[in-house]
């Protein structure tokens, strides 16, 4: 049985369950975390990067979510030249 995301249900507990799940499957490796969105929560998930931004696009006939997993920054660095502060 899935995970269950309450709509019209302010305050359930189970939405906070569930989203706080998808929020640890955000940050698997690709296969485990769409592997855990099909399996735990009944969500089809996709998995996009682009440089430092990953998201999970998740979905099912009744919900879509998308949930980021945050990475490292790259550590921002001063030009000598200009003094400018730039980041990798």
């Amino acid at each position: 049985m899935f995970m269950q995301l309450i709509e019209d249900a302010a305050g359930d507990p189970r939405n906070a369950q569930f989203l706080c799940r998808a929020c640890q499957l955000a940050y698997l490796p690709e296969a485990d975390g769409a592997k855990g969105f099909r399996d735990e929560l009944g969500l089809s998930a996709k998995f996009i990067s682009i440089d430092n931004t990953q998201v999970y696009i998740a979905e099912s006939p009744d919900h879509m979510l998308s949930h980021f997993a945050v990475q490292k920054i790259p550590q921002a660095s001063t030009d000598s030249k200009t003094g400018c502060s730039q980041t990798p």
